[in-house]
């Protein structure tokens, strides 16, 4: 999907909304007995008419290891087949520098074929999946220039990245 295409989703729905898909086993339904493909097509069958995107959330799928993971995949392919005009966001939180950062990228957007990724911005300026198109895929858009550095000694060594630059990280919010 391209941001063409998301553009026009949003304006037919008259919405911006992303719902996320965190399944949390201690809060799911005890009839789903922790089927967490089941609790997402609930879940994305009940909300797809007025969402605009679908943000699974790694942490939810990794935590089960390769089961999980397993999980995640029926799920974007669950969304594709049944929903192809919904956005899809890795929500993964990633972040890192070189060629890292590219396996992320062919991971999220070759393998996993997902259109957007959430990123950890903090590690470097040159963060090589943004900007980000691979097969007509819409990456997340992070620019160079958007974390500040303090530039007083006694500040923190981290970088600063305000609250409505970090929304630029995430497509979709």
């Amino acid at each position: 999907m391209n941001k063409e295409e998301l553009f026009e989703q949003i304006k037919a729905k008259r919405s911006f909304l992303c719902v996320g898909l965190d399944p949390d086993p201690d809060k799911m339904p005890a009839h789903l007995c922790g089927d967490v493909l089941a609790f997402n097509k609930a879940i994305i069958d009940a909300t797809a008419p007025y969402a605009v995107a679908f943000k699974p959330n790694l942490a939810f799928y990794e935590v089960h290891g390769a089961k999980g993971m397993v999980a995640f995949e029926q799920t974007v392919a669950y969304i594709r087949e049944n929903y192809p005009s919904i956005f899809i966001i890795a929500d993964a939180k990633r972040g890192d520098i070189g060629n890292t950062s590219k396996m992320y990228a062919k991971c999220f957007f070759e393998t996993l074929h997902v259109d957007a990724l959430t990123v950890a911005p903090y590690m470097h300026f040159s963060f090589p999946l943004l900007p980000r198109q691979m097969g007509g895929g819409v990456g997340a858009h992070f620019q160079q220039g958007l974390a500040r550095f303090p530039t007083h000694p006694r500040q923190s060594r981290y970088p600063f990245v305000s609250a409505r630059d970090y929304c630029h990280t995430k497509v979709g919010q």
